[in-house]
């Protein structure tokens, strides 16, 4: 048996085996590199979307607000305008109108 070529044959596998090992770690690192920009875009698109319904939750909130101060001034106004109605003495028109309305009926 030739030494030689069994060395040879040895250097030759250790080469080509060194060779794809470092192809091999070559494409995982660029896969890695891939994932990582996947992963980025995907956090920056979550913290935007969580933006989002944050104004949205905010505008709902001034919404909800105002609409309770409308309905309160909305009470307020009805109280007053029934304790001014019940202190002012009735029209004249008013008073002819309500008679005319119960020779109608």
């Amino acid at each position: 048996m030739d030494w030689s070529s069994i060395i040879a044959g040895g250097a030759g596998v250790g080469f080509s085996s060194t060779i794809g090992l470092f192809l091999f770690k070559r494409w995982i690192h660029k896969v890695d590199d891939r994932l990582e920009k996947i992963e980025d875009r995907i956090i920056e698109h979550k913290v935007s979307q969580a933006e989002d319904r944050g104004k949205f939750d905010l505008v709902w909130r001034e919404i909800k607000t105002d609409k309770q101060k409308i309905i309160k001034l909305q009470d307020s106004e009805k109280k007053i305008w029934e304790s001014l109605s019940g202190l002012v003495s009735p029209r004249i028109s008013d008073i002819l109108n309500d008679s005319t309305d119960g020779d109608k009926k």
